[in-house]
């Protein structure tokens, strides 16, 4: 990917503008706005912003009907964390409070709650595998706990003995493997997908190469190297897929080439990097050698709908969907990440 498409400085310096010029309701918008804005090379569309059945877009057959009945309750979020898509209309949020994972459907405009009656203690990060089953980390039962789309609890990994407070979670199908960041050992481990048993574990509390302070969140490139948010060291660390150490980057400060707390990482089509810093009001893209791309935000947190406050999850699905919760801001944003396909079934035409 050519560097010039994606010109940094210029796109730092002009979302500040883009978000002060334009205003955008908490749900999808008739009105496109891209990011860098035309005629430069899009390379993110904001979708939407969600925060409760409220923020779908609604019919005016609907909006007369709650005009006149009343709205049922709108499940706002308490306390949303970790975040996972089907692809199909369906996106999965953990509720830190309320201790349930929500569901807003996109065909349906609903809202839901995936567990009738919740036996969950804190759930945090989400994933999905390719069989759509969802996998939950949960610090307070000590467990990954893996969950059908319809909420059937399937099985779990881990106990009170091999994971003290797991927090965010990365699956690699090719390799049979699910990686678990533990913040309470200061490790990632490592579970076998089909016996469930723990196959190894790296790292250890320190600041050395390999070594983690607050270990967050882990994603997987395509060739398998292990990428892990090292939140209170401030930097980002890189392993083979046995977690031998490879490479770090990242250094502590206040401007956007520097972390405060990196929370959490996932990877696109293209294999560009994507982070959240819950101390930051925006997300980052980052070739994996650790070198910014680009910046999506803005300058100091804000409810603002294309901002943040307090981000602490995002995930990319294979469809390029990009989904990131703002726990402060209590809702979710949706941005997709513009490939030829998707501009190809979605072209950009002027007005």
């Amino acid at each position: 990917m050519s560097k010039s498409l994606w010109l940094l400085l210029y796109m730092v310096a002009g979302f500040a503008l883009f978000l002060g010029g334009c205003a955008a309701p908490e749900s999808v918008s008739v009105q496109r706005y891209f990011w860098p804005i035309p005629p430069e090379d899009p390379k993110v569309e904001f979708i939407g912003v969600y925060s409760s059945e409220d923020s779908f877009e609604k019919s005016d057959f609907l909006k007369a009907q709650q005009a006149f009945l009343g709205k049922e309750d709108q499940k706002p979020f308490r306390g949303p964390y970790g975040v996972a898509a089907d692809d199909e209309g369906k996106v999965f949020v953990s509720d830190v409070y309320t201790k349930n994972i929500r569901v807003y459907d996109f065909n349906s405009k609903k809202v839901s709650f995936l567990l009738a009656k919740t036996y969950l203690q804190k759930p945090y990060d989400l994933d999905m595998d390719s069989a759509k089953n969802l996998y939950v980390v949960d610090p307070g039962l000590s467990k990954v706990l893996v969950l059908s789309r319809t909420g059937e609890n399937l099985y779990a990994y881990g106990n009170k003995d091999s994971l003290q407070q797991p927090v965010y979670v990365a699956i690699n199908e090719r390799l049979r493997r699910l990686y678990v960041s533990d913040a309470g050992s200061h490790k990632i481990v490592v579970f076998d997908l089909d016996s469930r048993e723990v196959v190894f574990e790296f790292g250890g509390l320190g600041a050395g190469d390999g070594q983690f302070f607050s270990c967050q969140g882990v994603a997987i490139d395509r060739d398998d190297n292990v990428y892990v948010a090292d939140m209170l060291n401030a930097r980002v660390q890189v392993f083979d897929r046995d977690g031998n150490f490879k490479s770090k980057f990242g250094t502590r400060g206040d401007d956007i080439f520097t972390f405060e707390f990196p929370k959490d990482l996932a990877f696109d089509v293209d294999d560009n990097l994507w982070l959240v810093d819950s101390r930051r009001p925006y997300y980052r893209a980052y070739q994996k050698d650790g070198t910014l791309l680009l910046v999506v935000g803005a300058e100091q947190r804000t409810k603002h709908p294309m901002a943040l406050a307090y981000p602490v999850s995002i995930h990319i699905t294979p469809k390029s969907a990009i989904y990131v919760t703002d726990f402060l801001n209590r809702r979710f944003s949706q941005w997709q990440y513009v490939t030829p396909e998707y501009l190809l079934q979605n072209p950009i035409t002027p007005k």
